[in-house]
Formats: structure tokens, C-alpha cells, sequence
């Protein structure tokens, strides 16, 4: 039996990864008619990692 795949590749949550909120966007252009769920996915990865180095370089202040 042979299993249709559907949806999108996972190698588009790369875009977020390392474009932050405009990969995100991109990625949601690209995925979102096809699967909403990975688009509006791809946006909070994007959001969370322009937000993440901001939070990680302010906790060291907060400990010394």
C-alpha cells in the first residue's frame, strides 16, 4: 500500500530559523493555502526567534 504524501516538506521551517520574522512570512506566502496549521506555525517560529536572542542576552544582566 502505498501512502500519498501531503502537506508540505518540513525544510520549510528553515526559513524562520534563520530569516526570523521574514522567513515566517515567506514560509507562510509559500504553505499556508495548502496547510493553514504550518503557515500560522512558521509565523510564531519566525516571531520566536527574533525574540529569543533579545531574552537570552538580557537574563546574564539580571543574574549579576
Amino acid at each position: 500500500m502505498s501512502q500519498e504524501k501531503t502537506g508540505h516538506s518540513g525544510a520549510w521551517y528553515l526559513l524562520p530559523i534563520f530569516f526570523a520574522v521574514i522567513g515566517g512570512i515567506i514560509m507562510w506566502i509559500a504553505v499556508h493555502q495548502k496547510d493553514p496549521s504550518m503557515g500560522t506555525k512558521g509565523i510564531i517560529v519566525g516571531i520566536i526567534m527574533t525574540i529569543a536572542p533579545f531574552f537570552l542576552m538580557f537574563i546574564p544582566i539580571l543574574f549579576v
